[in-house]
């Protein structure tokens, strides 16, 4: 998808109407909380999610706008369910902007392996390494080169093992996506 482009936007806003995407929206949006439960703590502030599965494999399927819908609803009710720290809309919006960033690779384009690479690469720098710290400074207080170092490291770690993830998982409902979605140019 090219976020420049009005037809994409277009492309993107129709599908609000169509039922089985929005479907697709809620259960995506249900597994998100739900999985969003359950991390692995592994510093100040630092949890390993695999949400982003999930997140990903949506926003290919119905695009930015269904998805920033979808990331708005599982932020919120996934915090309003499973609490964990003070609710801080910074981390809403950087749901948001990931889903947006997962769109704009995945959304309705080819299958290939460097898309999935760029989007995961934008979004652990960009929303969780970058946005991420911010609002951890904003809400506890230590430094933003705290934060920043810590996850950096975790993100870099972490960054292969996540593309790996999330191209095996779409590789094996590839074939189910197209069939019920058309998700992906051949």
């Amino acid at each position: 998808m090219n976020p420049f482009s009005k037809t994409d936007w277009s492309l993107a806003a129709k599908e609000l109407k169509r039922p089985r995407l929005l479907t697709f929206g809620a259960l995506t949006c249900a597994l998100t909380i739900v999985l969003g439960s359950f991390y692995i703590v592994v510093g100040t502030n630092l949890r390993v999610y695999v949400t982003f599965l999930v997140k990903s494999l949506g926003c290919a399927v119905y695009g930015p706008i269904v998805g920033a819908v979808v990331a708005f609803l599982s932020d919120t009710i996934g915090f309003l369910l499973f609490p964990s720290g003070p609710y801080f809309p910074g981390y809403l919006l950087g749901e948001i902007l990931a889903c947006c960033i997962y769109s704009f690779f995945l959304y309705r384009e080819k299958f290939h392996w460097l898309r999935f690479l760029a989007a995961k690469t934008l979004v652990n720098y960009l929303i969780n390494v970058c946005l991420g710290c911010l609002w951890s400074y904003i809400l506890y207080g230590k430094t933003y080169l705290y934060y920043f170092s810590t996850s950096l490291i975790k993100n870099t770690l972490l960054l292969p093992i996540e593309v790996i993830a999330m191209i095996l998982v779409f590789s094996m409902l590839r074939p189910f996506l197209n069939k019920r979605f058309s998700v992906f140019q051949k």
